[in-house]
Parts: C-alpha cells; sequence; structure tokens
C-alpha cells in the first residue's frame, strides 16, 4: 500500500514506500541513516525503502502507487513532467552534475567526434542526459544507444566501447576493474556533462501532486527526517557506511567509502553550503529546463516554481532544531584519491 495511516505519538506508524532509481548504496546514505537512527519513525514514518531492481523504469513505483516518494534526477523528472506526469519535486538532494561518459583511447576514442558511430551505453529509463550529452558533444543521432546494464563489465571487458558512468560510483569501479586485471586506467577517456554546458542537478526528492493535495504533512516530514539522516550521515560516514553495509553485504566497503566523500561534495556545493542541505536553487532548475528545452528533451519549458514545491524544504527547515543539525560541519571520510581526467 501506499501509505497505512497513523503518526502521532502511541499510534501506529504511516507505512510509506521510498522508491530510489539505483540499489542500495552511498549515494543515498541520508535515507537509509535516517530510517536507522530512527529519524523517520520520530516523524510518525514506517520507511520502506525500496531500490531499483533493474526490471521496467525506475519512475514505474511512483505512478503506479507502490511508493509515495522516489528520489531521481532533476532531468528524468523534468522530463517526466514535460511529458504531463503531475511529478513534483521536494528536496534538492545533489547540487552539481556527476555525470559522463567514458571509452577507450586503445579503441580509437579520444575526442568527441569518435563517439560517432559508436554504440553507446545508456541506463533504461536515465536517456535523457546521455542523449544531451551525446548532443552537446557534437555527434547526436550519429551514436546510437543501447541499454547499458546494472554491471561494468561489458565495458571492462571491451564489449560495450562507450559507457554511461557517475563520476562518485561506476567511474571509480571502472578503474578499479581495470587495475585489478592489470589493465591501464590512464586509457580511458572522460568526457565529463558538466565540461560541456550541463552542469545540471540531479538527485531530487519527488512525489506526486496528488499526494501533496491529500497529504501534503507528509511531505514535510519525509523532508524533515531525510534532512537529519544526510546531516548525520556525512557527519558520521564511517557510522552511515556500516548501516549500508547492513543494507546490502554485498557492497564493497572502500568503494562506499570513496563514494560517500564524492556525494558529500556535491551533497555540500553551491547555495546548499549557505541555506542547507536540500535546498530547492530555482535559478539553477531554470538552468537545467533550458538545456532540457534546448536538445529537444522538453517539448516546451515549464514554470521551475510549478516543477518544485519549495514550501515543503522551508517548513521542514523551519522547525526547531533541524538549523543546527545542517551547520554540524561534516566530517568525511578521506578515500584513496581517484582523479577523473579530462578528454585527451
Amino acid at each position: 500500500p501506499l501509505t497505512t495511516q497513523g503518526g502521532a505519538s502511541g499510534q501506529p506508524l504511516q507505512k510509506v514506500g521510498l522508491s530510489l532509481q539505483w540499489l542500495p548504496q552511498a549515494q543515498f546514505a541520508g535515507f537509509y541513516v535516517a530510517r536507522d537512527k530512527g529519524f523517520f519513525a520520530k516523524e510518525g514514518i514506517d520507511l520502506q525503502i525500496l531500490p531499483y531492481d533493474g526490471a521496467g523504469e525506475p519512475f514505474e513505483r511512483l505512478l503506479n502507487g507502490q511508493a509515495a516518494l522516489h528520489v531521481t534526477w532533476a532531468s528524468q523528472f523534468l522530463h517526466q513532467r514535460g511529458q504531463g506526469q503531475p511529478i513534483v519535486g521536494i528536496m534538492q538532494v545533489i547540487q552539481r552534475s556527476n555525470f559522463l561518459l567514458m571509452g577507450k583511447k586503445s579503441e580509437g576514442i579520444t575526442a568527441p567526434a569518435d563517439l560517432a558511430g559508436r554504440q553507446v551505453g545508456a541506463w533504461p529509463g536515465f536517456e535523457t542526459q546521455t542523449r544531451a550529452l551525446l548532443d552537446a558533444l557534437g555527434v547526436g543521432d550519429s551514436a546510437t544507444l543501447v541499454p547499458q546494464p546494472l554491471s561494468m563489465a561489458p565495458f571492462v571487458d571491451g564489449t560495450m566501447s562507450v559507457a554511461s558512468a557517475m563520476r562518485y560510483n561506476e567511474y571509480n569501479l571502472a578503474v578499479k576493474q581495470l587495475e585489478s586485471q592489470s589493465l591501464d586506467p590512464t586509457d580511458l577517456t572522460v568526457f565529463n556533462a558538466a565540461d560541456y554546458g550541463l552542469d545540471v542537478i540531479e538527485d531530487t526528492l519527488t512525489t506526486l501532486a496528488d499526494t501533496l493535495g491529500r497529504d501534503r504533512d507528509l511531505a514535510v516530514r519525509m523532508v524533515r527526517a531525510s534532512l537529519a539522516g544526510w546531516a548525520y550521515a556525512m557527519a558520521h560516514p564511517d557510522e552511515a557506511i556500516d548501516i549500508l553495509m547492513q543494507a546490502d553485504p554485498g557492497l564493497d566497503r572502500d568503494h562506499q567509502t570513496w563514494m560517500m566523500q564524492a556525494i558529500a561534495d556535491t551533497v555540500m556545493t553551491g547555495k546548499a553550503q549557505s541555506k542547507g542541505v536540500g535546498y530547492i536553487d530555482l535559478d539553477r532548475v531554470a538552468g537545467e529546463i533550458g538545456i532540457l528545452t534546448t536538445y529537444g528533451l522538453l517539448p516546451a519549458p515549464i514554470e521551475p516554481a510549478a516543477a518544485y514545491d519549495t514550501s515543503i524544504w522551508q517548513q521542514a527547515t523551519g522547525r526547531a532544531g533541524i538549523d543546527d543539525r545542517l551547520k554540524e560541519p561534516p566530517q568525511q571520510a578521506q578515500p584513496p584519491q581517484q582523479e577523473c581526467p579530462q578528454a585527451a
């Protein structure tokens, strides 16, 4: 069920489904920490986290009522909204782009033009940014998108010549896998979206307009608990990784530690540094809408203030105690440094 009513002290908790766009990992640490530390329960919420299982579109569980909220890229939910889906952003977790495409110099990929005619991996349901980056690189429709699996193995073994990747995840995984096979990671050619005019915001906590209409207070409580979880996770990264490892014992702890550092850097950047975690910068949203419109990924511009309900975050952060937690300096773990090179 979407929710089970309750929530007040002494009453049954309200069951709420939170759908994730990907597998359990440090990218979503704040939500797992908030659940484990009881921040959601304190808000009267029994949170059920639903990681992506690789089947169908990540948005499906939000649209079909399995989940009340969904974490996704801003570009993806804005694209869906442009197609008529009544999805609304209520908290902006990641404030800058981490998306990139990568190939190998040994396979003749050293410059954007080398992507022409290639098959380019794109995760199902995440094609929006891949297509926009190809257009920005001047390749456009001369490259063909093919489904990319969750594993980086096809790229590492050469089955897939060009892969989509996130700076905080697949890039580091590819480097580690190449090194484990005694291959040279400097063979990678990387095309960072941010270097080609696509420095867009990413992970957004979203819900449906109908949910806001029926239970606006749920959205406020969800954001308030999530903010507390993110503040705690960044202040206690080792404990956050412990919690993630309990959620999925198969995770690579070193990789998750590296990811936690990288994620914290993108959560606490831009106006979030002064305003706080989850701040919605409507100027950045307008810029993203402009990019999506330019590359034909929105049929027409949409109003930023209609796509995002900033009052939810404002109400959540206006409650006593949250501001102090948000201002606590992140005590981030120091992972092995791994530079993400420019295209060469």
